[in-house]
């Protein structure tokens, strides 16, 4: 027998569902007019490969713990991974959080700037990630932790957003 409460929890994990993962991944159907948008990670040049830059904070609760997944997963399927720090966290909490999850190899992270991390939104959730390709980064960052196969649909579509307009200009 089915109740009432069970109904409800089927319909709103089918409707999550659709609403995040098919809103999410099919971005050519939400009408993105122009998917390349200007440089902008740390003045750095971006390069025709395809890359995640990933915004982490101590701050959030699975975003040290997941990283080294995520970042294996994106590299899985040929993307380089780069770790930005969220700019808010002082030096000695970020080094205090990095040691007690283990992660010496993100010392050295240098935190995004402030105001640009914020005119992408990726300050208000970490890990925020955003994927550049063939010289461009897509407009709309990809937030949080989440399953491989999700994580890498976002990625495959975000970088096949990019290749139709930038790499065919480049």
């Amino acid at each position: 027998m089915t109740t009432r409460m069970d109904r409800w929890g089927r319909q709103f994990w089918a409707k999550a569902w659709l609403l995040g993962w098919g809103a999410a991944v099919s971005v050519q159907a939400q009408g993105m007019d122009r998917p390349c948008q200007e440089a902008f990670i740390l003045d750095a040049p971006l390069s025709a490969h395809p890359t995640v830059w990933m915004v982490l904070s101590p701050r959030m609760p699975y975003a040290l713990q997941e990283w080294p997944r995520m970042r294996q997963a994106a590299r899985s399927i040929g993307f380089d991974v780069v770790a930005l720090r969220d700019p808010r966290v002082p030096d000695l909490e970020w080094r205090a959080a990095l040691e007690v999850a283990d992660l010496p190899e993100l010392v050295s992270a240098p935190p995004v700037d402030e105001v640009q991390a914020a005119r992408l939104g990726v300050l208000n959730h970490a890990p925020a990630s955003v994927v550049t390709y063939c010289g461009c980064r897509h407009p709309w960052p990809v937030l949080g932790v989440m399953p491989d196969q999700a994580w890498l649909t976002l990625l495959r579509a975000r970088q096949a957003d990019l290749s139709t307009e930038s790499c065919a200009a480049s």
